[in-house]
């Protein structure tokens, strides 16, 4: 996961010293995170945090929200290798009337995605 409030700063920079990392030669990145952009900005803050009230207030940075293209680069720059982005959206509840979520084509609001570490000979 990309850490919302201070790993990744909305031009695809580390923020507070940190990296991305996949761990050893082959691991795997897993990451879900915040579009930025004025839609994700409404739904995260404005109506999930302020009008539902499903999140604590303040609880998101829309400044630190980050584009898929800037994670992208940031991959790259940290020699990942990109797997698919796609969407991700509450698609439910659970029993304990959590919600689920699941994949959706579109990467308005969240996204997910995979990176790798290359194998090195």
């Amino acid at each position: 996961m990309v850490r919302q409030r201070g790993d990744v700063d909305a031009d695809g920079r580390g923020g507070h010293g940190s990296t991305l990392s996949a761990g050893g030669c082959g691991g795997v990145f897993a990451f879900y995170t915040i579009n930025r952009n004025p839609d994700a900005r409404l739904a995260i803050t404005t109506i999930d945090e302020d009008l539902l009230r499903l999140l604590p207030r303040r609880m998101y940075d829309p400044s630190m929200f980050i584009k898929p293209d800037a994670l992208r680069r940031r991959l790259a720059n940290a020699g990942l290798v990109q797997g698919l982005f796609t969407g991700l959206c509450p698609r439910g509840l659970n029993r304990c009337s959590d919600l689920t979520f699941g994949r959706l084509p579109l990467n308005t609001i969240l996204y997910m995605g995979t990176a790798r570490k290359p194998a090195t000979l």
